[in-house]
């Protein structure tokens, strides 16, 4: 009866455990930025944890472009075998000051597929494109590798199956975008919390 408990108590903590932080690790800071519009891809920091979800994405709003004028939109990016593509997109943030920013997001689950799935995201400066795009600050070396595909700022918009080609990059020990993203465990269904509940009550009916 009491191994039958511990393992439904296991489950329900394994459910509702937060799992990971992917990306440059906090506290993040300010640094340099882009002149370009474009998305970024941190395929260098290794892949979102499958079966879970992006909770939140932090990222550092460099001052001197933090005026309401340019945007983040942070993505997931599948990496299918070398092939980039949008997997999910986010929510767009247009801070007015700059600083460390915490956005919260309930993106789709990452799948177990076989693809990996890293942090990315998109940046522009409303009405221009290609002048002073970027907003995510970045430093000049220390980084684990990305790579960047320029859009226009003045049409682009992401959308799922997006393909991502690379138009510059930076390898290990490179660029160090200041961002990351946590995962979650999506939240249990009630049907799934009903049924783990039940098990204690199904062992001790068979004991009597």
């Amino acid at each position: 009866m009491r191994c039958v408990m511990a393992l439904a108590i296991a489950a329900l903590m394994a459910l509702s455990a937060s799992a990971a932080v992917v990306g440059e690790a906090s506290p993040l800071a300010d640094g340099s930025v882009d002149g370009w519009s474009g998305i970024t891809v941190m395929d260098g920091y290794g892949g979102l944890p499958a079966g879970e979800m992006v909770s939140t994405v932090n990222y550092y709003a460099s001052a001197g472009r933090a005026d309401g004028n340019r945007s983040v939109q942070p993505l997931i990016i599948k990496n299918d075998g070398g092939v980039f593509s949008i997997y999910d997109v986010g929510p767009v943030d247009t801070p007015t000051a700059g600083g460390e920013v915490s956005l919260s997001w309930g993106s789709a689950v990452v799948p177990n597929d076989g693809a990996a799935y890293h942090p990315g995201f998109w940046q522009w400066n409303a009405g221009v494109d290609d002048t002073d795009g970027g907003l995510v600050s970045f430093a000049d070396a220390g980084g684990s590798g990305m790579f960047q595909e320029n859009e226009d700022g003045t049409t682009y918009v992401p959308a799922i199956g997006d393909d991502v080609v690379s138009g510059h990059a930076s390898g290990a020990g490179g660029r160090a975008y200041q961002m990351n993203f946590t995962t979650a465990v999506p939240e249990p269904s009630t049907g799934l919390l009903a049924a783990l509940a039940i098990i204690p009550l199904l062992a001790l009916r068979r004991r009597k």
